[in-house]
């Protein structure tokens, strides 16, 4: 896919938190990047920090017990299965019971996922719209995550832009 313009050289960082509102449902938090469906304006990112809230690690009791969270470029998906061409990147965390259950807890914080070393240096979508999502299952208690994503700008010619929306897009108009 060749660029029209690099408009971007230096490093971005964003960071949005998104909270369910009901326990163990989907829900989508959009990232706003001031850029427009037709400004022909992707970004290439770097690296993405997840940090599921603190309170999540208690609800974590048994096998069945399920975190998932990710980055979209859609909030009509009903799930958020590796299946979806809209989902960009995720993270999971299951349930685990060692012994007698609830006796233990295996507490892993923020998980970064880096793209740099991929060509481009990193994954290239569309920056507008972009969703923060999370789903939780067997959980008491609502769930959040706070997520940074460190990104570059890149313009797009038309053609390569209409391409990499295509790319991204379950009906591939």
């Amino acid at each position: 896919m060749a660029t029209k313009a690099k408009t971007d050289q230096f490093p971005n960082k964003a960071i949005q938190r998104v909270t369910q509102a009901a326990i163990n449902t989907l829900v989508f938090q959009e990232i706003n990047f001031a850029a427009g469906v037709f400004q022909r304006i992707a970004l290439v990112i770097h690296r993405i920090t997840y940090t599921p809230g603190s309170g999540m690690w208690s609800d974590l009791l048994t096998g069945s017990d399920l975190f998932r969270g990710g980055i979209t470029v859609s909030n009509g998906i009903v799930d958020l299965a590796r299946t979806h061409p809209e989902l960009i990147d995720q993270v999971e965390y299951v349930g685990f019971v060692s012994g007698t259950p609830a006796s233990g807890e295996i507490v892993r914080g923020n998980v970064m996922n880096d793209f740099t070393s991929m060509p481009g240096g990193g994954i290239l979508i569309p920056a507008s719209p972009v969703y923060v999502a999370i789903y939780t299952s067997g959980f008491a208690s609502v769930a959040n995550m706070d997520v940074q994503i460190d990104f570059t700008f890149k313009e797009l010619a038309d053609a390569d832009y209409i391409e990499l929306i295509q790319s991204r897009v379950q009906a591939n108009v």
